[in-house]
C-alpha cells in the first residue's frame, strides 16, 4: 500500500524494492541522506544504548572527549546520550564561533584535558579524543594533538573521526571509535609471539571463548584474549604479542589492518551468520591461518538440533523485523528465515544499493514481504497490529508499545561462531515456551530514556 492510499503507511513488497534497486532507480520515500534515527526516540538504535564516545569505556582507566565544534549536530541530538554510568568518562568540548574563527582547537582540548584530569578520583592510563565529522572538514590535526597530551600529562592518547557523513554510513562512527580503543594498545620494542588470539569487535567477555579454546587448543592456542578481560591498558598490552587477530565484526577490521601493520600480526574475518554452514567455513579459514584442522562436528550437530527443537515453536508466528538488531534488518531478515521464521513485515530506516543481495534472496522466498520506512513522517501515528506481525525482532518500540498479542524476540548480533547461533536459538526457544505458558504482554509502557537501567527503576 502506497502513501495517500487510504492514509496508510508508506511501504513497498520486496519484489517492488529489488525492481527498483535492479533498475537503480531512485525508490520514493527512501532516507538518501546519511542521518541517524533520532525522531523515534527508543532506548538504543541496535547499540545497546552507547555512543562511539562511550565505546572505549570497556576499561575503567580510559575516559574520552568528543571534541564538537558549532554546527554540528551533536550538540543537540548525543549529549546526555549514552551509558548513564559511566561515572564521568565521557565528557563533550563544545568549541565557540570564536575558537573556530582564531585557530583555538589545540589550546581548548589542552585546556579541557587538564579540566577532566584535575576532576578524576580515579586514575586515567588513556584518552581518545572524539572528533566530529564537521571537524574533519576543519583539518584539525587531532592525531599531533594527542601526541602533545601524551608528552604534557604522561598518559596514552589517540585520536579518531567519527566521520559519519564523510565516510557514507552513520555505522562509520562506530567502526572508527572501535579502533580507537586498539589504537591505544603499546608494544615493548622486542616482539615476542605467544600461543594466544586475539577477539576483536567485541569489547566484553566474548561468548565463543570456550568454544575457540575447544576448538584451538589442538592447534597449539592457549589464550584466547579479549580487550574487556583487563582492568588496565598495561594488562592489555599482552594482545599485541598474539600469533593471531579473529575479527568479529566489521567495527574492528580497521583494527585488525593497524595490528597487521604495525605489530606484524595476521587476521582471519569470522563472518556473521546464524547458518552454520557459514561458520563451518569460518573455522576453514582460521584452520589455514593457524596451519591446522579444527574438528567442529559436535558444535554443528549441537546447532541442528536446536534449530529442529526451534522449530517445533516458531510455527503460527508471523515476524516482524527491526533496526534495533545489530545487524541490518535485510540480513536478519534473511538470517531468520534460514532459521525457519516467517518473516512478513521489515522496517528499514534506508534502502541502499548494497542491500540488493538480501531483498532478492528474500523476494525468492516471499516476494510479498512487506517493508515500511520507519522514519518516514507517514509511520508517526503507525501501531502495530498483531495480524500483520506477533513477534518481533528488533521492531521500534514506539510502534509496539502497549500493543497486546506482540511478542519480543531476542535481537539479532553480530557473530561467527556456533555459541553466537546457540545463544540466540536457545534464547528465543525460551521466549517462544514461556509465551506459550503465560501469554502475557511483553511490552511494558515505553519510556523515553536512554538507559534501560534507568527506565526500569523508573519503572519500578
Amino acid at each position: 500500500m502506497k502513501y495517500g492510499e487510504n492514509k496508510q503507511p508508506l511501504s513497498y513488497t520486496v519484489e517492488e524494492l529489488k525492481t527498483f534497486l535492479s533498475k537503480r532507480e531512485s525508490i520514493p520515500g527512501n532516507l538518501y541522506e546519511v542521518a541517524e534515527r533520532k525522531v523515534l526516540l527508543y532506548p538504543h538504535d541496535g547499540d545497546g544504548g552507547t555512543i562511539p564516545t562511550t565505546t572505549p569505556l570497556c576499561l575503567s582507566s580510559l575516559i574520552t572527549l568528543m571534541i564538537s565544534p558549532m554546527g554540528c549536530g551533536i550538540h543537540l541530538t548525543e549529549t546526555g546520550r549514552g551509558n548513564l554510568n559511566n561515572e564521568g568518562r565521557a565528557w563533550l568540548l563544545r568549541l565557540s564561533e570564536k575558537d573556530l574563527v582564531l585557530g583555538m582547537q589545540e589550546q581548548r582540548i589542552m585546556q579541557a584535558v587538564e579540566v577532566i584530569l584535575k576532576k578524576m578520583n580515579q586514575n586515567v592510563e588513556g584518552i581518545l579524543l572524539c572528533a566530529t565529522c564537521v571537524d574533519a572538514l576543519l583539518s584539525t590535526n587531532l592525531l599531533m594533538i594527542a601526541h602533545h597530551v601524551e608528552e604534557m600529562y604522561h598518559i596514552r592518547a589517540s585520536a579518531e573521526f567519527m566521520g559519519p557523513f564523510l565516510k557514507e554510513s552513520p555505522k562509520q562512527a562506530d567502526f572508527r571509535m572501535m579502533s580507537g580503543v586498539y589504537n591505544l594498545l603499546r608494544s615493548e620494542d622486542e616482539k615476542m609471539t605467544i600461543p594466544a588470539v586475539n577477539v576483536l569487535g567485541i569489547l566484553e567477555q566474548p561468548i565463543c571463548r570456550e568454544e575457540l579454546s575447544r576448538l584451538l587448543q589442538p592447534l597449539g592456542i592457549r589464550y584466547v584474549f579479549s580487550i574487556g578481560d583487563f582492568s588496565t591498558l598495561k594488562e592489555a598490552d599482552i594482545m599485541t604479542h598474539a600469533k593471531l587477530n579473529i575479527v568479529m565484526n566489521g567495527s574492528a577490521l580497521r583494527a585488525a589492518q593497524v595490528a597487521r601493520d604495525r605489530w606484524n600480526i595476521p587476521y582471519v574475518i569470522m563472518n556473521s551468520s546464524y547458518e552454520y554452514n557459514v561458520i563451518a567455513q569460518n573455522y576453514q579459514y582460521l584452520a589455514e591461518a593457524l596451519g591446522g584442522i579444527i574438528e567442529d562436528t559436535a558444535f554443528r550437530d549441537r546447532v541442528r538440533d536446536l534449530v529442529r527443537k526451534l522449530d517445533e515453536y516458531i510455527k503460527g508466528y508471523r515476524c516482524g523485523v527491526g533496526g534495533k538488531n545489530d545487524i541490518s534488518c535485510f540480513k536478519a531478515a534473511c538470517d531468520l528465515m534460514k532459521l525457519g521464521c516467517d518473516v512478513r513485515v521489515i522496517f528499514a530506516h534506508q534502502i541502499k544499493q548494497t542491500d540488493l543481495p538480501e531483498i532478492s534472496w528474500l523476494c525468492e522466498r516471499n516476494p510479498e514481504i512487506k517493508v515500511y520506512f520507519d522514519s518516514h513522517p507517514s509511520m508517526y501515528k503507525y501501531k502495530a497490529n498483531p495480524t500483520e506481525f506477533n513477534l518481533s525482532f528488533g521492531v521500534p518500540d514506539p510502534f509496539v508499545q502497549q500493543v497486546e498479542g506482540i511478542l519480543a524476540a531476542p535481537l539479532l548480533s553480530t557473530g561467527g561462531t556456533y555459541s553466537d547461533i546457540i545463544s540466540f536459538v536457545e534464547e528465543l526457544t525460551e521466549v517462544l515456551i514461556n509465551r506459550n505458558k503465560t501469554m502475557e504482554t511483553i511490552y511494558s509502557v515505553y519510556q523515553k530514556c536512554w538507559s534501560f537501567e534507568l527506565a526500569k527503576r523508573m519503572e519500578e
